[in-house]
Protein backbone atom coordinates (compact mmCIF):
# COMPACT_ATOMS: atom_id res chain seq x y z
CA UNK A 1 0.00 0.00 0.00
CA UNK A 2 3.22 2.10 0.83
CA UNK A 3 4.42 1.14 -2.74
CA UNK A 4 1.45 2.48 -4.82
CA UNK A 5 1.14 5.70 -2.26
CA UNK A 6 5.25 6.52 -3.32
CA UNK A 7 3.76 5.72 -7.17
CA UNK A 8 0.98 7.70 -7.04
CA UNK A 9 3.16 10.63 -5.53
CA UNK A 10 5.58 10.20 -7.89
CA UNK A 11 3.05 10.26 -10.80
CA UNK A 12 2.05 13.57 -9.66
CA UNK A 13 5.47 15.47 -8.65
CA UNK A 14 7.85 15.40 -11.52
CA UNK A 15 11.76 15.19 -9.59
CA UNK A 16 14.15 17.50 -11.89
CA UNK A 17 17.35 16.25 -12.81
CA UNK A 18 18.98 19.75 -11.71
CA UNK A 19 19.49 20.78 -7.65
CA UNK A 20 16.16 22.78 -6.08
CA UNK A 21 18.67 25.52 -6.62
CA UNK A 22 18.95 25.63 -10.48
CA UNK A 23 15.72 25.04 -10.52
CA UNK A 24 14.25 27.84 -8.34
CA UNK A 25 16.69 29.98 -10.21
CA UNK A 26 15.17 29.02 -13.34
CA UNK A 27 11.49 29.24 -12.33
CA UNK A 28 9.87 31.73 -15.08
CA UNK A 29 9.04 35.16 -13.07
CA UNK A 30 6.04 37.10 -13.95
CA UNK A 31 7.65 38.99 -16.19
CA UNK A 32 9.28 36.26 -18.48
CA UNK A 33 5.54 34.78 -18.52
CA UNK A 34 4.29 37.72 -19.95
CA UNK A 35 7.36 37.93 -22.76
CA UNK A 36 6.35 34.31 -23.71
CA UNK A 37 2.19 35.18 -23.88
CA UNK A 38 3.33 37.85 -25.64
CA UNK A 39 2.88 36.71 -29.61
CA UNK A 40 -0.53 35.07 -28.02
CA UNK A 41 -1.78 39.00 -27.23
CA UNK A 42 -0.82 40.37 -30.56
CA UNK A 43 -2.77 37.23 -31.99
CA UNK A 44 -6.10 38.40 -30.77
CA UNK A 45 -5.22 42.12 -30.80
CA UNK A 46 -4.81 42.48 -34.71
CA UNK A 47 -6.91 39.63 -35.38
CA UNK A 48 -10.38 41.36 -33.38
CA UNK A 49 -8.82 44.90 -34.03
CA UNK A 50 -9.04 43.91 -37.93
CA UNK A 51 -12.15 42.20 -37.82
CA UNK A 52 -13.46 45.26 -35.96
CA UNK A 53 -13.18 47.60 -39.13
CA UNK A 54 -16.13 45.20 -40.78
CA UNK A 55 -18.03 43.07 -38.84
CA UNK A 56 -19.86 46.14 -37.02
CA UNK A 57 -21.09 47.58 -39.93
CA UNK A 58 -22.08 45.04 -42.02
CA UNK A 59 -25.47 45.92 -41.16
CA UNK A 60 -25.39 48.98 -41.66
CA UNK A 61 -23.71 48.42 -45.11
CA UNK A 62 -26.30 46.77 -46.29
CA UNK A 63 -28.73 48.63 -44.97
CA UNK A 64 -27.27 51.74 -46.74
CA UNK A 65 -25.18 50.79 -49.40
CA UNK A 66 -27.13 48.24 -50.61
CA UNK A 67 -30.60 49.14 -49.51
CA UNK A 68 -31.33 45.99 -48.04
CA UNK A 69 -34.51 45.21 -46.27
CA UNK A 70 -34.18 43.79 -42.48
CA UNK A 71 -36.16 40.61 -43.48
CA UNK A 72 -33.41 40.23 -46.42
CA UNK A 73 -30.98 40.84 -44.41
CA UNK A 74 -32.30 38.31 -41.30
CA UNK A 75 -32.11 35.44 -44.27
CA UNK A 76 -29.10 36.25 -44.76
CA UNK A 77 -27.56 36.32 -41.28
CA UNK A 78 -30.33 32.78 -40.38
CA UNK A 79 -29.04 30.69 -42.96
CA UNK A 80 -25.03 31.70 -42.23
CA UNK A 81 -25.65 30.44 -38.13
CA UNK A 82 -27.31 27.61 -39.33
CA UNK A 83 -24.68 26.84 -41.85
CA UNK A 84 -22.43 27.62 -38.35
CA UNK A 85 -23.50 24.65 -36.61
CA UNK A 86 -21.99 22.12 -40.16
CA UNK A 87 -19.38 24.27 -40.74
CA UNK A 88 -17.54 24.89 -37.71
CA UNK A 89 -17.71 21.40 -35.78
CA UNK A 90 -16.22 20.53 -39.83
CA UNK A 91 -13.28 22.93 -39.71
CA UNK A 92 -12.70 22.13 -35.79
CA UNK A 93 -12.43 18.16 -37.26
CA UNK A 94 -10.34 19.06 -39.82
CA UNK A 95 -8.31 20.70 -37.49
CA UNK A 96 -8.08 18.16 -35.04
CA UNK A 97 -7.62 15.15 -37.71
CA UNK A 98 -4.60 17.17 -39.40
CA UNK A 99 -3.07 18.92 -36.34
CA UNK A 100 -2.17 22.01 -38.83
CA UNK A 101 -4.16 24.82 -36.97
CA UNK A 102 -1.94 27.61 -38.33
CA UNK A 103 -2.21 26.78 -41.94
CA UNK A 104 -5.71 26.51 -41.57
CA UNK A 105 -6.06 29.33 -39.73
CA UNK A 106 -4.06 31.31 -43.05
CA UNK A 107 -6.57 29.89 -45.82
CA UNK A 108 -9.38 31.11 -43.66
CA UNK A 109 -8.53 34.39 -42.63
CA UNK A 110 -6.96 35.17 -46.42
CA UNK A 111 -10.73 34.05 -47.67
CA UNK A 112 -12.29 36.55 -45.37
CA UNK A 113 -10.58 39.36 -46.08
CA UNK A 114 -10.99 38.57 -49.93
CA UNK A 115 -14.98 37.97 -49.60
CA UNK A 116 -15.06 41.55 -47.79
CA UNK A 117 -13.49 43.93 -50.89
CA UNK A 118 -15.37 41.67 -53.30
CA UNK A 119 -18.60 43.04 -51.50
CA UNK A 120 -17.52 46.41 -52.66
CA UNK A 121 -17.70 45.66 -56.15
CA UNK A 122 -21.74 45.15 -55.54
CA UNK A 123 -23.69 47.74 -56.84
CA UNK A 124 -26.50 49.91 -54.90
CA UNK A 125 -30.32 48.45 -55.57
CA UNK A 126 -32.20 51.11 -56.31
CA UNK A 127 -36.35 50.49 -55.08
CA UNK A 128 -39.00 51.75 -57.33
CA UNK A 129 -42.59 51.75 -56.59
CA UNK A 130 -44.72 52.44 -53.13
CA UNK A 131 -43.84 49.77 -50.17
CA UNK A 132 -47.23 50.62 -48.38
CA UNK A 133 -49.79 52.44 -50.79
CA UNK A 134 -52.39 51.98 -47.82
CA UNK A 135 -51.55 52.41 -44.05
CA UNK A 136 -54.85 51.54 -41.73
CA UNK A 137 -54.54 53.02 -37.77
CA UNK A 138 -56.46 51.35 -35.70
CA UNK A 139 -58.72 52.42 -32.78
CA UNK A 140 -55.95 55.45 -32.31
CA UNK A 141 -56.01 59.05 -31.56
CA UNK A 142 -52.43 59.17 -32.45
CA UNK A 143 -50.52 57.88 -36.12
CA UNK A 144 -46.61 57.76 -35.62
CA UNK A 145 -44.90 56.81 -39.07
CA UNK A 146 -41.52 57.28 -40.35
CA UNK A 147 -41.02 59.56 -44.02
CA UNK A 148 -37.86 59.28 -46.15
CA UNK A 149 -35.31 61.63 -45.72
CA UNK A 150 -36.09 62.69 -49.17
CA UNK A 151 -38.98 64.03 -48.16
CA UNK A 152 -37.90 65.52 -44.90
CA UNK A 153 -37.86 69.15 -46.37
CA UNK A 154 -41.85 68.96 -46.83
CA UNK A 155 -42.92 68.64 -42.91
CA UNK A 156 -42.04 70.18 -39.77
CA UNK A 157 -42.29 67.69 -36.61
CA UNK A 158 -45.88 67.58 -37.23
CA UNK A 159 -48.34 68.38 -39.54
CA UNK A 160 -52.45 69.12 -38.69
CA UNK A 161 -55.03 67.51 -40.66
CA UNK A 162 -56.29 71.53 -42.42
CA UNK A 163 -53.52 70.99 -44.54
CA UNK A 164 -55.03 68.24 -46.18
CA UNK A 165 -57.44 68.02 -49.11
CA UNK A 166 -60.87 66.13 -48.00
CA UNK A 167 -61.77 63.34 -50.06
CA UNK A 168 -64.69 62.21 -47.77
CA UNK A 169 -65.71 61.69 -44.86
CA UNK A 170 -63.36 59.28 -43.09
CA UNK A 171 -59.81 59.80 -45.54
CA UNK A 172 -57.51 62.17 -45.53
CA UNK A 173 -55.18 63.03 -49.16
CA UNK A 174 -51.49 64.60 -48.70
CA UNK A 175 -50.31 66.06 -51.92
CA UNK A 176 -46.70 67.06 -52.32
CA UNK A 177 -45.12 68.08 -55.59
CA UNK A 178 -43.66 65.13 -56.14
CA UNK A 179 -44.35 61.26 -55.90
CA UNK A 180 -44.19 60.46 -52.11
CA UNK A 181 -42.67 57.38 -50.60
CA UNK A 182 -43.25 56.21 -47.14
CA UNK A 183 -40.58 53.82 -45.75
CA UNK A 184 -41.10 50.84 -43.79
CA UNK A 185 -40.29 51.41 -39.97
CA UNK A 186 -37.50 52.37 -38.17
CA UNK A 187 -36.01 55.20 -40.92
CA UNK A 188 -34.42 58.45 -40.59
CA UNK A 189 -37.39 61.12 -39.98
CA UNK A 190 -41.13 60.91 -38.89
CA UNK A 191 -43.98 62.88 -38.00
CA UNK A 192 -47.10 62.70 -35.88
CA UNK A 193 -50.51 63.48 -37.04
CA UNK A 194 -53.67 63.74 -34.62
CA UNK A 195 -56.48 62.30 -36.52
CA UNK A 196 -60.12 61.61 -35.57
CA UNK A 197 -60.55 58.84 -38.45
CA UNK A 198 -58.97 55.07 -37.90
CA UNK A 199 -58.04 55.07 -41.68
CA UNK A 200 -56.05 57.17 -44.47
CA UNK A 201 -54.02 56.52 -47.50
CA UNK A 202 -51.28 57.66 -49.12
CA UNK A 203 -51.89 58.50 -52.75
CA UNK A 204 -49.39 58.98 -55.67
CA UNK A 205 -49.26 62.33 -56.73
CA UNK A 206 -48.14 61.06 -60.39
CA UNK A 207 -51.19 59.24 -60.59
CA UNK A 208 -49.32 56.43 -62.14
CA UNK A 209 -50.83 53.15 -61.05
CA UNK A 210 -47.94 50.77 -62.56
CA UNK A 211 -45.58 51.03 -59.85
CA UNK A 212 -44.50 47.69 -58.41
CA UNK A 213 -42.15 47.08 -55.56
CA UNK A 214 -39.25 44.54 -56.42
CA UNK A 215 -38.33 42.41 -53.78
CA UNK A 216 -34.51 41.79 -52.81
CA UNK A 217 -34.76 38.19 -53.45
CA UNK A 218 -35.37 38.88 -57.37
CA UNK A 219 -31.79 40.99 -57.68
CA UNK A 220 -28.57 40.09 -57.90
CA UNK A 221 -26.73 42.30 -55.92
CA UNK A 222 -28.51 40.41 -52.91
CA UNK A 223 -27.67 36.69 -54.10
CA UNK A 224 -23.60 38.32 -54.51
CA UNK A 225 -24.17 40.11 -50.42
CA UNK A 226 -25.28 36.76 -49.36
CA UNK A 227 -22.57 34.66 -51.03
CA UNK A 228 -19.59 37.13 -50.49
CA UNK A 229 -20.61 37.35 -46.80
CA UNK A 230 -21.72 34.13 -45.82
CA UNK A 231 -18.00 33.45 -47.26
CA UNK A 232 -16.39 35.70 -45.35
CA UNK A 233 -18.80 34.79 -42.20
CA UNK A 234 -18.08 31.11 -42.19
CA UNK A 235 -14.71 31.69 -42.44
CA UNK A 236 -14.41 34.15 -39.97
CA UNK A 237 -16.28 32.54 -37.51
CA UNK A 238 -14.30 29.29 -37.80
CA UNK A 239 -11.20 31.50 -37.24
CA UNK A 240 -12.19 32.67 -33.71
CA UNK A 241 -12.98 28.95 -32.48
CA UNK A 242 -9.67 27.63 -33.81
CA UNK A 243 -7.59 31.24 -32.33
CA UNK A 244 -9.29 30.15 -29.20
CA UNK A 245 -8.51 26.56 -28.85
CA UNK A 246 -5.09 27.34 -29.50
CA UNK A 247 -4.98 29.66 -26.95
CA UNK A 248 -6.42 27.43 -24.52
CA UNK A 249 -3.95 24.63 -25.66
CA UNK A 250 -0.82 27.19 -25.36
CA UNK A 251 -1.61 28.19 -22.07
CA UNK A 252 -2.41 25.02 -20.44
CA UNK A 253 1.51 24.24 -20.91
CA UNK A 254 2.54 28.26 -19.62
CA UNK A 255 2.92 28.36 -16.30
CA UNK A 256 0.99 31.28 -14.45
CA UNK A 257 -0.62 32.54 -17.84
CA UNK A 258 -4.64 32.32 -17.84
CA UNK A 259 -6.48 32.47 -21.25
CA UNK A 260 -9.03 35.71 -20.28
CA UNK A 261 -5.89 37.76 -20.02
CA UNK A 262 -4.71 36.76 -23.30
CA UNK A 263 -8.52 37.14 -24.88
CA UNK A 264 -9.07 40.67 -23.52
CA UNK A 265 -6.46 42.13 -25.73
CA UNK A 266 -8.34 41.60 -28.85
CA UNK A 267 -11.63 43.33 -26.76
CA UNK A 268 -9.14 46.16 -26.37
CA UNK A 269 -8.88 46.28 -30.23
CA UNK A 270 -12.09 46.10 -30.83
CA UNK A 271 -13.22 48.41 -28.60
CA UNK A 272 -10.23 50.98 -29.70
CA UNK A 273 -11.12 50.49 -33.45
CA UNK A 274 -14.76 50.33 -33.83
CA UNK A 275 -15.21 53.90 -33.37
CA UNK A 276 -12.59 55.25 -35.44
CA UNK A 277 -13.77 53.28 -38.32
CA UNK A 278 -17.53 54.31 -38.07
CA UNK A 279 -15.61 57.55 -37.54
CA UNK A 280 -13.91 57.20 -41.47
CA UNK A 281 -17.32 55.76 -42.66
CA UNK A 282 -18.88 58.65 -41.45
CA UNK A 283 -15.75 60.59 -43.12
CA UNK A 284 -15.64 59.31 -46.37
CA UNK A 285 -19.37 58.28 -46.76
CA UNK A 286 -17.94 54.68 -47.82
CA UNK A 287 -16.19 51.34 -46.37
CA UNK A 288 -13.33 51.20 -48.24
CA UNK A 289 -10.95 53.39 -46.35
CA UNK A 290 -11.86 51.49 -43.34
CA UNK A 291 -11.93 48.30 -44.89
CA UNK A 292 -8.38 48.55 -46.27
CA UNK A 293 -7.11 49.33 -42.02
CA UNK A 294 -9.11 45.76 -41.73
CA UNK A 295 -6.49 44.29 -44.54
CA UNK A 296 -3.78 45.81 -43.30
CA UNK A 297 -4.35 44.60 -39.48
CA UNK A 298 -5.14 41.08 -41.07
CA UNK A 299 -1.98 40.95 -42.60
CA UNK A 300 0.05 41.91 -39.91
CA UNK A 301 -1.91 38.88 -37.66
CA UNK A 302 -0.93 36.17 -40.21
CA UNK A 303 2.88 37.75 -40.53
CA UNK A 304 2.54 37.10 -36.33
CA UNK A 305 0.97 33.71 -36.85
CA UNK A 306 4.05 32.40 -38.32
CA UNK A 307 5.94 33.00 -35.40
CA UNK A 308 4.00 31.51 -32.92
CA UNK A 309 3.41 27.36 -31.85
CA UNK A 310 0.00 26.52 -32.39
CA UNK A 311 0.56 22.85 -33.03
CA UNK A 312 -1.85 20.64 -30.89
CA UNK A 313 -0.06 18.15 -28.76
CA UNK A 314 -2.95 15.83 -28.64
CA UNK A 315 -4.85 13.27 -30.99
CA UNK A 316 -7.79 11.19 -30.90
CA UNK A 317 -7.80 8.11 -32.58
CA UNK A 318 -11.66 8.36 -32.59
CA UNK A 319 -12.90 12.16 -32.58
CA UNK A 320 -16.25 11.55 -33.29
CA UNK A 321 -16.58 8.63 -30.63
CA UNK A 322 -15.42 10.79 -28.09
CA UNK A 323 -16.96 13.64 -28.88
CA UNK A 324 -20.52 12.05 -29.49
CA UNK A 325 -19.95 10.44 -25.78
CA UNK A 326 -20.83 14.31 -24.50
CA UNK A 327 -24.37 14.18 -25.48
CA UNK A 328 -25.48 11.38 -23.18
CA UNK A 329 -24.82 13.33 -20.26
CA UNK A 330 -27.64 15.57 -19.13
CA UNK A 331 -25.48 18.25 -17.49
CA UNK A 332 -24.16 18.85 -21.03
CA UNK A 333 -27.39 19.08 -22.77
CA UNK A 334 -28.38 21.49 -19.74
CA UNK A 335 -25.71 23.81 -20.65
CA UNK A 336 -26.46 23.48 -24.48
CA UNK A 337 -29.73 24.26 -23.50
CA UNK A 338 -28.80 27.48 -21.73
CA UNK A 339 -25.78 28.35 -24.82
CA UNK A 340 -28.65 28.41 -27.20
CA UNK A 341 -31.16 30.96 -25.27
CA UNK A 342 -28.17 33.30 -24.58
CA UNK A 343 -27.04 33.12 -28.40
CA UNK A 344 -30.66 33.72 -29.38
CA UNK A 345 -30.51 36.97 -27.26
CA UNK A 346 -27.02 37.53 -28.81
CA UNK A 347 -28.23 37.10 -32.69
CA UNK A 348 -30.86 39.91 -31.68
CA UNK A 349 -28.23 41.88 -30.67
CA UNK A 350 -25.01 41.54 -32.48
CA UNK A 351 -26.40 42.32 -35.89
CA UNK A 352 -29.83 44.28 -35.05
CA UNK A 353 -28.87 46.86 -32.62
CA UNK A 354 -26.29 48.84 -34.45
CA UNK A 355 -29.11 49.23 -37.16
CA UNK A 356 -31.71 50.05 -34.39
CA UNK A 357 -29.53 53.02 -33.04
CA UNK A 358 -29.57 54.44 -36.82
CA UNK A 359 -33.21 53.86 -37.66
CA UNK A 360 -33.95 55.97 -34.24
CA UNK A 361 -31.49 58.87 -35.30
CA UNK A 362 -27.49 57.78 -34.44
CA UNK A 363 -24.73 58.03 -36.40
CA UNK A 364 -21.82 55.54 -37.42
CA UNK A 365 -19.94 57.00 -34.75
CA UNK A 366 -22.08 56.34 -31.85
CA UNK A 367 -22.40 52.76 -33.09
CA UNK A 368 -18.62 52.25 -32.84
CA UNK A 369 -18.57 54.69 -29.26
CA UNK A 370 -21.07 51.91 -28.14
CA UNK A 371 -18.94 49.17 -28.98
CA UNK A 372 -16.05 51.00 -27.00
CA UNK A 373 -18.22 51.60 -24.17
CA UNK A 374 -18.72 47.37 -24.20
CA UNK A 375 -15.60 46.34 -24.31
CA UNK A 376 -13.50 49.06 -22.45
CA UNK A 377 -16.45 49.32 -19.88
CA UNK A 378 -17.18 45.90 -19.29
CA UNK A 379 -15.55 43.21 -21.44
CA UNK A 380 -11.86 43.75 -20.38
CA UNK A 381 -12.30 43.90 -16.78
CA UNK A 382 -14.47 40.71 -17.09
CA UNK A 383 -12.08 38.83 -18.95
CA UNK A 384 -9.09 39.82 -17.13
CA UNK A 385 -10.90 38.18 -13.89
CA UNK A 386 -12.93 35.43 -15.70
CA UNK A 387 -10.78 32.66 -14.31
CA UNK A 388 -11.37 33.82 -10.65
CA UNK A 389 -15.16 34.62 -11.15
CA UNK A 390 -15.56 31.15 -13.15
CA UNK A 391 -13.95 29.44 -9.89
CA UNK A 392 -15.65 31.10 -7.42
CA UNK A 393 -19.34 31.23 -9.01
CA UNK A 394 -19.42 28.19 -11.77
CA UNK A 395 -19.83 27.91 -15.18
CA UNK A 396 -23.15 27.13 -15.31
CA UNK A 397 -23.84 30.18 -12.83
CA UNK A 398 -22.24 32.34 -14.94
CA UNK A 399 -24.14 31.05 -18.36
CA UNK A 400 -27.52 31.62 -16.28
CA UNK A 401 -26.69 35.02 -15.10
CA UNK A 402 -25.67 36.23 -18.83
CA UNK A 403 -28.81 35.93 -19.83
CA UNK A 404 -30.76 37.31 -16.85
CA UNK A 405 -28.66 40.11 -18.13
CA UNK A 406 -30.01 39.79 -21.93
CA UNK A 407 -33.51 40.52 -19.84
CA UNK A 408 -32.23 44.04 -18.76
CA UNK A 409 -30.84 44.52 -22.00
CA UNK A 410 -33.77 43.86 -23.95
CA UNK A 411 -35.95 46.07 -22.19
CA UNK A 412 -33.57 48.74 -21.93
CA UNK A 413 -34.21 49.01 -26.09
CA UNK A 414 -37.39 48.41 -25.86
CA UNK A 415 -37.76 51.72 -24.18
CA UNK A 416 -35.27 53.90 -25.94
CA UNK A 417 -35.48 56.63 -28.03
CA UNK A 418 -32.65 58.70 -27.77
CA UNK A 419 -29.83 56.77 -29.15
CA UNK A 420 -27.17 58.05 -26.38
CA UNK A 421 -28.84 56.64 -24.21
CA UNK A 422 -27.38 53.07 -25.32
CA UNK A 423 -24.20 53.58 -24.00
CA UNK A 424 -24.94 53.14 -19.90
CA UNK A 425 -26.48 49.60 -20.70
CA UNK A 426 -23.83 49.01 -22.50
CA UNK A 427 -21.40 47.95 -19.72
CA UNK A 428 -23.69 44.52 -19.46
CA UNK A 429 -22.07 43.44 -22.35
CA UNK A 430 -18.84 42.42 -20.08
CA UNK A 431 -20.64 39.77 -18.70
CA UNK A 432 -22.75 38.56 -21.84
CA UNK A 433 -19.68 38.45 -24.10
CA UNK A 434 -16.10 39.20 -21.73
CA UNK A 435 -17.08 37.06 -19.28
CA UNK A 436 -19.88 35.14 -21.12
CA UNK A 437 -17.43 34.06 -23.84
CA UNK A 438 -14.66 33.14 -21.50
CA UNK A 439 -16.87 30.61 -20.05
CA UNK A 440 -17.69 29.10 -22.79
CA UNK A 441 -13.94 28.40 -24.01
CA UNK A 442 -13.89 26.98 -20.88
CA UNK A 443 -16.66 24.78 -20.54
CA UNK A 444 -15.53 23.70 -23.68
CA UNK A 445 -11.87 22.44 -23.00
CA UNK A 446 -12.44 21.24 -19.72
CA UNK A 447 -15.10 18.95 -21.20
CA UNK A 448 -13.17 17.73 -23.87
CA UNK A 449 -11.17 14.65 -23.97
CA UNK A 450 -7.92 15.03 -24.66
CA UNK A 451 -7.04 15.35 -28.96
CA UNK A 452 -10.83 16.54 -29.20
CA UNK A 453 -10.69 20.31 -28.36
CA UNK A 454 -11.26 21.98 -30.90
CA UNK A 455 -14.18 19.49 -32.26
CA UNK A 456 -15.93 19.83 -29.10
CA UNK A 457 -15.14 23.82 -28.76
CA UNK A 458 -16.99 23.86 -32.27
CA UNK A 459 -19.38 21.80 -31.23
CA UNK A 460 -20.05 24.49 -28.00
CA UNK A 461 -19.61 27.84 -29.74
CA UNK A 462 -21.85 26.31 -33.35
CA UNK A 463 -24.65 26.02 -30.12
CA UNK A 464 -24.16 29.44 -28.77
CA UNK A 465 -23.51 31.23 -32.07
CA UNK A 466 -25.23 28.72 -35.26
CA UNK A 467 -28.62 27.54 -33.74
CA UNK A 468 -29.18 29.97 -31.25
CA UNK A 469 -27.94 32.83 -32.84
CA UNK A 470 -29.72 32.12 -36.09
CA UNK A 471 -33.25 31.64 -34.40
CA UNK A 472 -32.12 35.54 -32.96
CA UNK A 473 -31.66 36.45 -36.46
CA UNK A 474 -35.47 34.80 -37.79
CA UNK A 475 -37.39 36.57 -35.08
CA UNK A 476 -35.13 39.95 -35.32
CA UNK A 477 -35.49 39.85 -38.97
CA UNK A 478 -39.26 39.41 -39.37
CA UNK A 479 -39.23 41.74 -35.78
CA UNK A 480 -37.53 44.74 -37.19
CA UNK A 481 -39.80 44.75 -40.56
CA UNK A 482 -43.46 43.84 -38.94
CA UNK A 483 -43.13 44.80 -35.62
CA UNK A 484 -40.34 47.45 -35.58
CA UNK A 485 -37.61 47.63 -32.88
CA UNK A 486 -38.53 48.76 -30.30
CA UNK A 487 -41.76 45.89 -29.74
CA UNK A 488 -39.24 43.14 -31.07
CA UNK A 489 -36.41 43.95 -28.17
CA UNK A 490 -39.78 43.80 -25.52
CA UNK A 491 -40.84 40.74 -26.61
CA UNK A 492 -36.95 39.57 -26.88
CA UNK A 493 -37.02 40.42 -23.04
CA UNK A 494 -39.76 38.39 -22.50
CA UNK A 495 -38.13 35.67 -24.12
CA UNK A 496 -35.66 35.81 -22.16
CA UNK A 497 -36.68 36.21 -19.09
CA UNK A 498 -38.66 32.80 -19.88
CA UNK A 499 -35.67 31.08 -20.39
CA UNK A 500 -33.85 32.74 -17.42
CA UNK A 501 -36.37 30.76 -15.39
CA UNK A 502 -36.16 27.77 -17.12
CA UNK A 503 -32.34 28.03 -16.82
CA UNK A 504 -32.95 27.90 -12.65
CA UNK A 505 -35.38 24.42 -12.88
CA UNK A 506 -32.54 22.73 -14.82
CA UNK A 507 -29.98 23.89 -12.54
CA UNK A 508 -31.83 21.99 -10.20
CA UNK A 509 -31.82 18.87 -11.89
CA UNK A 510 -28.43 18.80 -11.97
CA UNK A 511 -26.93 20.89 -9.42
CA UNK A 512 -25.15 17.11 -7.76
CA UNK A 513 -23.56 16.22 -11.31
CA UNK A 514 -22.73 19.54 -11.93
CA UNK A 515 -20.90 20.29 -8.57
CA UNK A 516 -19.10 17.02 -9.37
CA UNK A 517 -18.09 18.66 -12.26
CA UNK A 518 -17.20 21.60 -11.35
CA UNK A 519 -14.77 20.84 -8.63
CA UNK A 520 -12.37 19.20 -10.79
CA UNK A 521 -12.77 21.92 -13.41
CA UNK A 522 -11.52 24.55 -10.95
CA UNK A 523 -8.76 22.47 -9.64
CA UNK A 524 -7.48 22.64 -13.49
CA UNK A 525 -8.11 26.39 -14.14
CA UNK A 526 -6.89 27.65 -11.11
Amino acid sequence: MAGERKEKHLDVYVIPTESPEKAERKKPSFRHVGKEMLRFKIHFFFFLGGLANAIPFLVVFAKERLGLAASSLGAVLTAQMFIFIFTKPLIGYIADYFNKLKIIIIILTSITVTCYFLLLLIPKFEQEGISNPNVTAAKTAFIDMKLCSKYKEHFGNSFSSADCSNINNNTDALDLDEECVFCSLDTDSRFSNEINSNNFSVLPNSGETNLRTISDFETYQFWMFALFFSMASICSNATFTLSDTACCESVQRKAGAEYGKQRLWGAIDWGGIAPIAGYINDYTGDFLASWTLMAIMLFLFLWNLTKIDLVKPHFSKNILGDVGTAFKSKVFLAYEFVICMNGVAAGIIWFYLLWFLIAIGGSEFLCGLSLAVQNFGGVILFMFFSDYIIRKVGHYQVLSFSLLLYVARCLWYSYLYNPWLVLPIELCHGVTYGLYYTTLASYGKLSAKPGTEATTQSVVFSTHEGLGAGLGCVFGGLGFDYLGGHQTFRIAGIFCACGFLVSLVLFFFIRKENSQWERPASDTSA
